[in-house]
């Protein structure tokens, strides 16, 4: 999932770098936290709770 993750960021931020930016910071932070804690349900509330869909 890894290795996915970082090509696929790297195709959004190519298309549109400063908007991209600053709707995966978010994102970013939520999965290297993920990566730290290493818990399904840590996971699962910083995907939930991600602002993805707001502008």
């Amino acid at each position: 999932m890894g290795l996915f993750f970082q090509k696929y960021l790297l195709i959004i931020l190519a298309v549109n770098n400063s908007f991209a930016c600053f709707q995966l910071f978010p994102c970013i932070l939520g999965f290297v936290l993920a990566k730290k804690f290493k818990s399904a349900k840590d996971t699962e509330k910083l995907i939930i709770n991600m602002p993805l869909s707001k502008p």
